[in-house]
């Protein structure tokens, strides 16, 4: 991702509240006049007719518009795409920034923060990074450092159920160390090969 200053040549931004399963929008114009509000589906195939729309609607060119939402890992995923095939500028921000920012508005809904990251994205222009797509093997790092991250946290959970049985129940100790054996030298090994990638 490459820093690129935007001077508000844009005339519309789109903030977007990220979720698994929607998304909701708010489209605001550099004068911070609240234009049109959507809940739409967090797929490609309904972000690629719902930008579409908005350019038609607003009667505007893709560099007359950006999109702003916060950082929410692998959700941002069709949204990212699509403005990468569409031309448009997309802003992926750190929630905790536009939290911090965000002082006038009272309340919390998807709506609502949905307004928020446009007013953000108009307020804090000079700061604005867009989304580039990074390459593959950056891609693959990224993915590798999460499944990584996601087996030992698992390990953990077996280790810590191990120690308390150790300290409370013999037993039960005993049952878990046989019943947990291959999962645990699997994911040690598992562990090591993402390691080694």
């Amino acid at each position: 991702m490459w820093k690129i200053f935007f001077d508000m040549q844009q005339k519309y931004v789109i903030g977007i509240d990220v979720s698994k399963s929607k998304l909701d929008c708010a489209v605001v114009s550099s004068d911070f006049q609240l234009h049109l509000e959507s809940v739409i589906f967090n797929n490609e195939k309904r972000i690629t007719s719902y930008l579409k729309e908005m350019l038609k609607v607003l009667k505007i060119s893709s560099a007359d518009l950006l999109v702003c939402c916060e950082n929410t890992g692998i959700y941002n995923r069709p949204l990212e795409k699509v403005c990468i095939r569409l031309g448009i500028g997309l802003w992926v921000e750190h929630a905790v920034k536009i939290k911090r920012a965000s002082t006038d508005m009272r309340g919390k809904s998807d709506r609502k923060d949905a307004l928020r990251i446009a007013h953000y994205a108009i307020r804090y222009n000079d700061k604005v990074i867009l989304y580039h797509e990074p390459l593959d093997k950056v891609k693959e790092m990224h993915i590798l450092i999460r499944c990584r991250e996601k087996l030992i946290s698992q390990k953990g959970a077996i280790k810590n159920h191990l120690k308390e049985a150790k300290t409370h129940d013999k037993f039960e100790y005993g049952i878990l160390v046989q019943s947990y054996k291959k999962m645990l030298k699997t994911l040690e090994s598992s562990i090591l090969e993402i390691e080694q990638k």
